[in-house]
């Protein structure tokens, strides 16, 4: 039987859907590939964060605690100075100037515990976030493997499939396969639709994909010449499936 124009279109359609199939594979593959390694960036991002407030918090609490011991000894300085006093007077000021300093000194040490309390926290933190950091990288590991395998696994039937659209092509004329192209970057798998049989006798069929009615004239065309025949309301270019003809054939030739 010779091949029709749609028939030919068909193969090429085929073996695209088939490549197809293979890359989105590969495509699902890498897109989980692709979100390990951006949670990956996120936690890295994370722990430059924590690492850089944690270290900021720990000086801050170590200015707070140095300042601290400073009041610390001015005080000690003053007390040794108030058991000298020459006079109530002198002594009271000492006393007032060490209560003034006294209660810096608590503030500081207020501010330092604060501090540190928020210290544990942020190395707690960052323990937390190179833990989920290592199980994410053992997750991406995994991920890259297994896209290492897909692609593995689909290389050599993928390249066949190619070899075979380019012989296929060199048979469908250059109008025909710049439609197919341009509706199939439109429509995906839905580039060529079926002509589905509703009732033969009653000369009723639909497309198989905007399920309208298909006027019998174009389905006698593509049984007897097969040119490529498109339809209205998909866009897409239609085909009679080998059940299709069969259900058109005379009842004598089944």
């Amino acid at each position: 039987m010779t091949m029709t124009e749609t028939d030919r279109l068909l193969k090429v359609f085929q073996v695209d859907n088939s490549i197809d199939g293979l890359q989105g594979r590969l495509r699902a593959a890498e897109r989980f590939l692709a979100e390990q390694e951006r949670q990956l960036g996120e936690l890295d991002k994370q722990k430059s964060a924590n690492e850089t407030e944690l270290k900021q918090t720990k000086a801050a609490a170590a200015n707070a605690e140095g300042e601290a011991k400073r009041l610390e000894g001015h005080i000690n300085e003053l007390r040794e100075k108030m058991n000298s006093a020459a006079s109530n007077k002198e002594y009271q000021a000492y006393l007032a100037e060490i209560a003034t300093f006294k209660e810096q000194q608590e503030q500081q040490e207020a501010v330092a515990l604060d501090l540190m309390g928020r210290v544990e926290t942020l190395s707690g933190s960052n323990q937390e976030i190179v833990q989920a950091h290592e199980e994410r990288e053992g997750m991406r590991r995994v991920a890259k493997q297994q896209r290492d395998d897909r692609q593995s696994e689909i290389a050599d039937r993928l390249e066949e499939l190619k070899q075979e659209r380019e012989t296929i092509v060199a048979e469908v004329p250059e109008h025909t396969l710049a439609h197919y192209v341009r509706v199939r970057g439109q429509l995906g798998d839905e580039a060529m639709a079926p002509v589905e049989v509703v009732d033969v006798k009653r000369h009723e069929f639909v497309c198989g994909i905007s399920m309208l009615a298909v006027p019998v004239e174009t389905v006698s065309a593509l049984l007897s010449h097969g040119r490529v025949t498109v339809d209205p309301q998909s866009g897409a270019s239609l085909y009679l499936s080998e059940e299709a003809r069969k259900a058109m054939e005379p009842v004598s030739k089944r």
